[in-house]
């Protein structure tokens, strides 16, 4: 009879001898922590090896490096680290922020769920079958509200992004896979089809792809590795003050049925506090 109070895990396993709080010996998929994973593993050996519960091979694990330097810090017009920096010069706890950003990185528009969509482009490798995946994203059913852009795709803009073709060049070079190569050889066709360039999310899914993780794993990661630039940003924020961070009142146009309510004047308020 099993226990009810034991907590199934393939993952893992710890060993303990006389106290049975404190492990004598943990172990990942089968790896000591202690004596196999500090000694010889990099941070994105271990990594991928508790995300996939595969060990990866030295094309993997120095490819998921350079992806998660290309992710660790989205910049400031990303809507994650827009979300962290509102809550950090609101001096929000620290965990707060971090749940901001994952909360805005994380659906349809450039967000983690867009990294799943695009994933499945990649299923067959040839331009009709993924140009006739990208037009059949939007009726994917979903607990998702309906898609209102292509997935993977710069909806702004008719000229390829310069930082994304870099990357995308950069990070193909440093993948064993298929997907990355064979999004260099089609870009161009891709984006005269579509009549958009593609987004870096199109590329990022490219990278998943080649690092044999599945829509699931991969969203996991993505989310987890814009963390630091979406904390540095947030404590940059709070340490320049409330006052200089911009409202945007003159940028928002109120469009609805019922009478908006007036903007209150951010100068009377930050003179009254000041005052106060």
């Amino acid at each position: 009879m099993s226990n009810k109070h034991t907590i199934e895990s393939a993952i893992w396993y710890e060993e303990s001898s006389h106290n049975e709080f404190q492990p004598d010996a943990c172990f990942c998929h089968g790896y000591d922590v202690a004596n196999e994973l500090i000694p010889n593993a990099s941070w994105f050996d271990y990594l991928y090896l508790l995300i996939s519960g595969n060990r990866p091979s030295e094309s993997q694990s120095r490819l998921l490096e350079k992806l998660a330097v290309l992710l660790a810090n989205p910049g400031i017009r990303d809507l994650s680290v827009q979300a962290a920096m509102n809550a950090g010069v609101g001096n929000a706890p620290e965990a707060s922020v971090l749940v901001a950003a994952l909360a805005g990185g994380s659906g349809q528009y450039l967000g983690a769920k867009e990294i799943a969509y695009c994933m499945s482009y990649f299923d067959k490798l040839e331009l009709k079958p993924f140009c006739e995946r990208v037009e059949n994203s939007s009726k994917d059913s979903d607990i998702w509200p309906d898609l209102d852009h292509l997935p993977g795709f710069d909806e702004y803009s008719t000229q390829p992004s310069k930082f994304v073709s870099q990357c995308l060049v950069r990070l193909a070079a440093y993948s064993d896979g298929s997907c990355l190569k064979w999004l260099v050889q089609n870009r161009l066709q891709i984006e005269q089809y579509f009549g958009q360039p593609i987004a870096l999310s199109t590329v990022i899914a490219a990278v998943f792809r080649d690092l044999a993780l599945s829509g699931e794993q991969a969203q996991y990661l993505f989310l987890i590795l814009r963390l630091p630039g979406a904390a540095a940003h947030a404590m940059e924020q709070k340490n320049l003050g409330w006052q200089k961070f911009p409202f945007f009142a003159d940028t928002v146009k109120y469009e609805g049925e019922s009478e908006p309510l007036e903007l209150p004047d951010v100068d009377a308020l930050i003179e009254g506090y000041v005052n106060d």
